[in-house]
């Protein structure tokens, strides 16, 4: 699609929507209003000429008018579809600025007067479609039945952020839904849409989150024995000279994070294994196609699943590796089917699958997660791995000269949109508010759907004084980053690439860190540079006294400057060729069987070369 014929989408989609409702074609006005829904998802709405409120606003009053005007039997036949756009119909919510309305109230500002539906018919129309994670109806959910309200749920928690308190705590109650989750009949239901409950549950501030992944586990398996989808059989461990592994991973081109934090790792192993790399047919460059023995692209369509699966059996792999789980629909499902005699993940998405069919997880050195947060028995690399630099990146004009002093100063927050929590903002907020001349907040949510638009919306209403920044080039985004006297770190989600980004121009920054993998990321690589101790923080109060010192502090934030100045972070992160990966994946490979028996949850590399040892002794 052209950029000029993608600016007037939203012109031709409303045109389209009120011709319509002119024709009084409710039912196909119903049917093509959530086909709309589900395309802003992908829908680039920077290059769109309408403005994002005037056509959020003219969408939501006819999509309004459909689910009214329909017959109850379109309304049945659209139900799971309308739940699967969600994660749109939120967002175009908070566009508009309905944040704190109940589906009855926009049923009163946008219901026509002609409608002859019973008021209890039009309150449980717009409780099931209109419904969305700002808009959930809290408790009221218990009382509709569970094939009702489950696919409602998880559409809703498909929304890629929950910015405002009743945002999270709707999030939270949807989430504890439980085994309501597994009394949903799956076939038929948007599959994208339970990954995305699946990966978001982690970003949220709170020590219960990960909980649904079981329910959602457990739905994926169910659906696979109903499809009769099956694993690989056991099979008698035969040691072979150089094994078979497949590394699957979600994307891997050179610009992608996960190639950026786990591809000189990956492509580590080809030398103890025959290296099979499974990818997303959109998720590869080709200076990473070459890397493996062999290179399989599939496609991540629910209508593939079965025949992934028959690819990936196809490969008989010894071992298969995941660099992430999460990111994609597919990991999703594949990670709870035993396609391999060992199984392991590393952390792209820092967390556990909770999977029975996941064996261990692979972490540096200097991570050390909390053990009680995982499934998978932990295996400590013996050092700390380097990561690989933004394709073209040379380390040129790096150093970043001190800012000249300004009343206001610039904080920067370059999380991705799901890692900016309501209890981040509010330490945000509170930074603005109590600091004497205030602060500048610039944000790089790094999104252009629709869910730009309705970030923007709500970050400038809590911030007045807050820039949000459209995507750019990786250049140009880090001369703005340059321009920043601060940078924030989000939390509990830390964001590896973006402390990597800000180290490199040298800017200090303020980490909170927990005991999860991903509430450690941005700590262990300010110790793993040498940064300043005080760059850390471990409460939220300590984190906003830090920054609130910081920002009042001209002579404090050129310290820290000049104290990155001095440090070889270049070097460190790019520059040291040492990798220990394929060693540690092969001496599991070697004492799996050993490992699973003991009762140890995790293993130092020492402890992997002690049981080598006695097995060869």
């Amino acid at each position: 699609m052209q950029q000029e014929q993608a600016a007037e989408l939203y012109v031709e989609w409303i045109s389209s929507l009120r011709k319509l409702d002119e024709d009084k074609l409710y039912n196909q006005g119903l049917k093509n209003a959530i086909h709309i829904l589900d395309n802003l998802k992908g829908y680039n709405v920077l290059k769109a000429s309408m403005p994002a409120k005037k056509f959020a606003t003219e969408l939501v009053q006819l999509y309004s008018r459909f689910v009214l005007l329909a017959e109850s039997e379109a309304i049945e036949q659209n139900y799971l579809a309308a739940c699967g756009v969600k994660q749109s119909l939120g967002p175009v919510f908070d566009t508009i600025g309905i944040d704190e309305s109940s589906p009855h109230e926009i049923l009163k500002k946008y219901h026509p007067a002609e409608d002859s539906k019973s008021l209890s018919q039009q309150a449980f129309l717009y409780l099931t479609v209109l419904s969305n994670i700002h808009l959930f109806p809290g408790e009221k959910i218990r009382q509709v039945a569970p094939q009702l309200i489950v696919p409602l749920a998880i559409g809703c928690l498909g929304q890629r952020y929950a910015l405002t308190k009743r945002q999270t705590a709707n999030k939270k109650a949807l989430q504890s839904l439980g085994s309501d989750y597994e009394s949903m009949a799956f076939p038929g239901y948007d599959f994208s849409a339970i990954s995305r409950t699946w990966m978001y549950c982690s970003y949220l501030y709170w020590d219960k989150k990960h909980g649904i992944k079981k329910n959602l586990n457990n739905m994926f398996r169910r659906w696979m024995e109903e499809k009769r989808l099956t694993g690989v059989k056991q099979r008698p461990f035969v040691e072979k000279q150089k094994p078979t592994i497949l590394i699957f991973a979600e994307s891997f081109s050179d610009h992608h994070a996960m190639f950026r934090c786990h591809g000189k790792s990956a492509v580590s192993l080809k030398e103890n294994f025959r290296t099979i790399l499974v990818t997303n047919r959109d998720g590869i460059s080709p200076t990473t196609l070459k890397l493996f023995s062999k290179t399989i692209q599939i496609d991540r369509s629910k209508k593939c699943v079965e025949k992934n699966i028959k690819i990936i059996k196809g490969c008989y792999p010894d071992m298969i590796y995941y660099p992430s789980v999460g990111m994609s629909r597919n990991t999703c499902y594949l990670a709870n089917l035993r396609l391999a005699p060992i199984q392991f993940l590393s952390m792209g998405h820092p967390a556990s699958t909770l999977s029975r069919e996941m064996d261990y997880v692979v972490v540096n050195n200097d991570l050390r997660p909390d053990p009680k947060c995982f499934s998978e028995k932990i295996i400590h690399r013996r050092i700390s791995a380097g990561y690989s630099p933004y394709p073209g990146w040379s380390g040129t004009g790096t150093h970043a000269s001190i800012l000249p002093p300004t009343k206001r100063k610039r904080v920067g927050v370059l999380g991705f949109i799901p890692k900016i929590t309501q209890e981040f903002l509010h330490v945000c907020r509170t930074l603005d508010e109590k600091s004497p001349e205030g602060v500048e907040f610039h944000f790089f949510p790094n999104v252009d759907t629709i869910d730009f638009q309705a970030f923007k919306a709500i970050i400038q209403k809590e911030i007045k004084t807050s820039l949000v920044h459209r995507g750019v080039s990786y250049p140009e985004y880090m001369g703005r980053v340059k321009q920043l006297d601060l940078v924030l770190s989000t939390f509990p989600f830390g964001n590896t690439n973006g402390t990597i980004d800000t180290l490199l121009v040298r800017k200090p920054m303020i980490t909170l860190e927990g005991p999860e993998p991903h509430s450690k990321t941005d700590s262990r690589l300010l110790r793993k540079v040498g940064a300043p101790e005080d760059f850390i923080t471990s409460s939220p109060r300590e984190y906003l006294q830090r920054a609130l010192d910081w920002v009042s502090n001209e002579q404090k934030l050129a310290d820290n400057c000049r104290a990155l100045e001095a440090l070889d972070i270049e070097g460190t992160f790019f520059n040291n060729d040492e990798n220990d990966f394929a060693d540690v994946v092969s001496l599991i490979y070697k004492n799996h069987q050993t490992l699973q028996k003991d009762d140890r949850r995790e293993f130092e590399f020492s402890d992997l070369m002690a049981l080598q040892d006695k097995s060869v002794n």
